[in-house]
């Protein structure tokens, strides 16, 4: 063997090879999540929405149960989980929602923020009395005291025969 000038050769191999084990090829990172544009979006429930095969459910608010009922002032029932889920579907239908997925999701459940424009979702149904803030989230208690005091959703006096226009969209 020739070893050029300035170079330290090689150990002398004295006994048999050994061949050591395959190092592991670290894993690509994780891609963040991105926003996606969702269409068609369809509301099971007035906190599920669903676009094909991937079903969200808004985080942080207790939505309405689609079979609740509440109680207006004079007493009668009326149903208000229906009317949420109704006008979840007014405000969201035929509209692109944009949802923080993971870039490859394709299918599945997610438990992730989604927004029609500037306005989030689940923000949108706490303001318009269709949904209470879940317990670890004050900062929407002021849009649950405006809905309580303009007698929004949930909170009317008088149960609405029709569905009102849906807020615009910032």
């Amino acid at each position: 063997m020739v070893t050029p000038p300035g170079v330290t050769p090689p150990p002398a191999v004295t006994g048999p090879l050994e061949r050591l084990p395959a190092r592991e090829v670290p894993k690509p990172p994780a891609q963040p999540p991105k926003v996606r544009v969702l269409r068609p979006v369809m509301a099971e429930t007035p906190g599920i929405i669903r676009a094909g095969e991937i079903r969200i459910r808004l985080p942080d608010i207790e939505p309405l149960g689609v079979d609740a009922q509440c109680r207006g002032r004079d007493g009668r029932e009326w149903p208000c989980g229906a009317q949420a889920l109704a006008a979840l579907r007014a405000f969201a239908g035929g509209r692109g929602v944009q949802c923080f997925l993971p870039a490859d999701a394709q299918e599945g459940n997610f438990a992730i923020p989604c927004r029609l424009g500037k306005t989030d979702v689940a923000t949108w149904l706490v303001r318009q009395g269709w949904a209470k803030p879940a317990a670890d989230r004050r900062d929407l208690a002021e849009a649950e005291a405006a809905a309580r005091k303009e007698k929004r959703g949930m909170w009317q006096e008088t149960p609405a025969t029709t569905l009102a226009e849906p807020a615009p969209v910032e």
